[in-house]
């Protein structure tokens, strides 16, 4: 599956819809600096390393902010250790002040839908660490590789805000990854030689044009035991974590 997926990305980059996505891309990019002083937010997840590495190549200077905690998938620090030291990317990592694990064990997950941003365990665990972060080294403004195809929340806060905005707080928020296809995001990893997150394929139920990266938890959503099933495959570790609280 990996050669094969690879190898369509590939011709996928030589494509002029794909090169047109890239060079909007980077319009949007010189728009938003303009407005703040902006970071990107980088979570390992393959839209926002792909569009950490484009800002990046163009403003070497922006920093990355990068959130951990203890339901990270296990390859994330890995992932984002071996890909920071390959591009010579310094981070400025950030933590939430309480074990989301500890907090996850009292929700019925099947119930919650815990990675929206509205959930008080994504706000307090996940988006206030990094704002607090970015706070700390300067900024006032992020890049987030965010897309509209993801779900209707995002195609509908696109639609009303546009791609660079400011929000209530005063900070600026900059979306450049908004049009992009899933297969396009990926076709840019393989054109640049950036490296895949292993999620994406230490997987036997999805396709990794279908694998949305958030928690090492099971998502609220109709394929619930198709997730648990994966976990239980690929990280009996974590599965067992999960057993012993009564979340499978």
């Amino acid at each position: 599956m990996r050669k094969n997926n690879i190898i369509r990305w590939k011709l996928i980059s030589n494509r002029n819809g794909f090169k047109r996505c890239v060079e909007g891309t980077k319009q949007i990019i010189r728009n938003a600096v303009t407005c703040a002083r902006f970071c990107v937010c980088w979570s390992g997840g393959k839209d926002s390393t792909a569009m950490c590495h484009l800002v990046k190549e163009m403003y070497p200077d922006i920093p990355i902010v990068v959130q951990f905690d203890d339901c990270d998938w296990p390859e994330k620090k890995a992932y984002i250790r071996t890909v920071a030291e390959m591009f010579g990317w310094v981070i400025h990592s950030a933590q939430p002040l309480f074990s989301v694990w500890d907090k996850v064990k009292d929700i019925e997950l099947k119930g919650e839908r815990i990675t929206d941003q509205t959930h008080w365990i994504t706000r307090e665990g996940f988006i206030s660490p990094l704002e607090k972060k970015r706070k700390e080294i300067g900024c006032n403004g992020a890049f987030i590789g965010l897309r509209i195809e993801e779900s209707r929340a995002r195609f509908l806060n696109h639609a009303v805000r546009g791609e660079v905005y400011k929000v209530a707080n005063g900070e600026w928020r900059a979306l450049p990854m908004s049009y992009w296809k899933t297969s396009y995001v990926f076709a840019y990893h393989v054109a640049n030689d950036i490296p895949i997150n292993p999620c994406y394929f230490n997987n036997g139920y999805y396709q990794p044009e279908e694998i949305r990266l958030s928690w090492a938890l099971p998502q609220s959503s109709e394929n619930y035991y198709a997730h648990l099933q994966h976990i239980r495959t690929y990280y009996p570790k974590q599965y067992a974590k999960l057993r012993e609280v009564g979340k499978t």
